[in-house]
């Protein structure tokens, strides 16, 4: 994607947020399968040649529970290592997360790692009969009906058409309120410095180029600051978003940020805290969600995790998400702004 000529646009406060999120059981079956990937290779890339062949059961349960807790769980949240015993020459590994438990299994060797085992004719039967099971399934365009549509939305920063997807979809939130949720999002790149000739630094947040952004460390600094605030003060989400996006640019936002974070009531120094101890972890997961929900660029918005593909104005969004009740409520019969929100481009 090409990077495009960035601009200003004016926002309108919004003082709507849903602080509240439900749990869905299959977008946790897929959080785990990846987490179970992910301990897999790192098995093989980390154990030495060979594989682990002379790890007891015990320490092989014991590295991957580690693992999994120091580099992969959210915040107040922990894995457990309820069974590992050798099996059939295998390792059958269950994993206790956030209170479902999952059956894995490991050669000795440390070769291949099956994430989980399925009796196919009661997994058919859990997918048919599963409300949510498109949440773990790739987006389609046909967005279902919920009580509580949800909103995910993807954003740069700094690309004037996340700014425009902001400036729209805000008002709409306001309008509907609680009835509902809402998430802010961000685009994550890799090897972005890499693969536009330039230093590490500049574009990521790590040496590895796991976690970069196109328009630089600048707005991928922003990015990070937004999910802390949105994790401890999401109802000043909304004030703060629109403050940066009327008065900070990307060259000045390392310092401005924090005037917006006082004008909207936010303690500098707790976002600052996050940023430091939470930051890499809150890239990770931002990059698990981009990866589940294929995004692309931005803005990406998704309801009831469907893609959203309409208009840019307050309108278009309202229209979209009232789409998505099973019962429409009243609000929905309130018009808004339905100019300037052509869905013309993206970063």
């Amino acid at each position: 994607m090409e990077e495009k000529n960035e601009h200003k646009e004016t926002h309108h406060e919004t003082k709507h947020h849903k602080t509240k999120k439900k749990t869905n059981f299959w977008p946790y079956i897929s959080l785990v399968l990846v987490i179970i990937l992910a301990v897999s290779l790192y098995f093989n890339v980390s154990s030495p040649k060979g594989g682990i062949t002379g790890l007891s059961t015990a320490d092989a349960g014991n590295k991957m529970l580690t693992f999994v807790n120091e580099n992969l769980m959210q915040p107040g949240t922990t894995a457990e290592l309820n069974d590992i015993q050798e099996m059939n020459g295998i390792y059958q590994i269950k994993l206790s997360v956030l209170g479902q438990e999952f059956t894995s299994y490991l050669t000795k060797d440390g070769e291949i790692f099956f994430p989980q085992g399925y009796v196919l004719e009661e997994l058919e039967e859990q997918i048919a009969n599963s409300p949510t099971a498109a949440a773990a399934a790739p987006p389609t365009t046909e967005v279902p009906k919920s009580d509580t549509p949800t909103v995910k939305m993807f954003v740069m920063t700094y690309c004037p058409y996340g700014q425009q997807a902001e400036a729209g979809l805000g008002p709409a939130l306001e309008l509907l309120g609680d009835i509902v949720e809402f998430e802010p999002h961000f685009v994550i790149y890799n090897n972005y410095a890499t693969n536009r000739g330039g230093a590490w630094e500049d574009y990521c947040f790590d040496e590895e180029e796991q976690y970069c952004s196109m328009h630089g460390i600048n707005e991928l600094n922003e990015g990070v600051r937004q999910l802390c605030i949105y994790d401890s003060t999401p109802e000043k989400w909304w004030k703060y978003v629109n403050k940066i996006n009327a008065d900070c640019a990307l060259s000045d936002i390392e310092t401005c940020w924090k005037d917006a974070a006082k004008y909207a009531g936010i303690d500098v120094e707790e976002v600052e805290t996050c940023f430091e101890n939470k930051g890499e972890l809150l890239l990770k997961k931002e990059l698990l969600l981009n990866q589940q929900f294929g995004v692309q660029g931005s803005p990406s918005i998704f309801i009831n995790d469907a893609s959203y593909s309409g208009g840019r104005a307050p309108e278009n969004y309202k229209a979209g998400i009232c789409d998505a009740f099973n019962e429409a409520p009243e609000e929905c019969d309130e018009e808004l702004n339905a100019a300037g929100g052509a869905a013309e481009g993206s970063c």
